[in-house]
């Protein structure tokens, strides 16, 4: 399958051949998809060979994929109402059966045809994939306040604690400890988090590398590239 990127508000969809990349960690969930032979991966210095598997936020990886070999990679906001429904604290990855990659790999062909609504139907495909790994709908609930800390930060340029501690009449101590009970990561990754997302979105849309740092509210390009290689162990350049 060709080279492929899909966003929306839940979350984005990159396809490729022959990815390599250097040990990293991000904060949004993953799920690998295989469309032919198995891939290699190093979770948390373990080992895995797998056609499909779902990797949770903040969890250090490496991957190599076989030669002439398309991957899906879907990545699912952690926060959002359908991410909150794949987080488990507990297990950093979870492999998924081969029935469930074959349905995820119908899926991913059926979006990668269809024209129109780009964000629609990448959304709807995100919907899809986890419906098929995830059909309950038992999810992790959050404290209301640390929602609309989340909500702030994606929806404005307001990433200053003092700021959005005001907004939910919260200390910044008291807010940075909520946030890490919460959610499992700190603030400040969260932040950076997003800033990295903005940036993506702004390549995709065809912004330069140093017009989609500065989308992203990055000092520079070099901190944006930095900060991309050590979230997904590649180049930015290579969007």
């Amino acid at each position: 399958m060709n080279k492929k990127i899909g966003f929306s508000n839940i979350g984005g969809v990159y396809i490729e051949e022959n990815i390599q990349t250097k040990t990293h960690i991000h904060q949004a969930i993953t799920v690998i998809i295989s469309f032919k032979d198995n891939f290699d991966c190093f979770i948390e210095q373990k080992q895995i060979s797998s056609s499909g598997i779902v990797i949770q936020p903040n969890t250090i990886r490496q991957f190599n994929s076989p030669e002439n070999n398309s991957i899906a990679f879907i990545h699912i906001e952690p926060f959002s109402e359908q991410g909150l429904k794949l987080i488990d604290r507990d297990i950093p990855f979870t492999e998924l059966s081969k029935s469930q990659t074959e349905n995820i790999i119908m899926f991913i062909k059926k979006w990668a045809l269809h024209k129109g609504n780009q964000e629609k139907l990448t959304e709807e495909l995100i919907n899809s994939t986890i419906k098929e790994i995830k059909p309950t709908t038992n999810n992790l609930t959050i404290d209301k306040r640390i929602k609309k800390v989340i909500d702030i930060i994606q929806k404005t340029e307001n990433t200053s604690l003092k700021s959005i501690s005001k907004t939910v009449n919260l200390s910044t101590f008291r807010l940075s400890h909520l946030f890490k009970q919460e959610t499992g990561i700190t603030l400040k990754k969260f932040v950076l988090h997003t800033k990295l997302v903005k940036s993506i979105k702004a390549i995709y849309q065809n912004q330069n590398l140093t017009q989609s740092a500065y989308s992203g509210n990055f000092a520079d390009q070099a901190h944006f590239t930095r900060t991309y290689k050590n979230s997904f162990g590649v180049l930015p350049s290579k969007l």
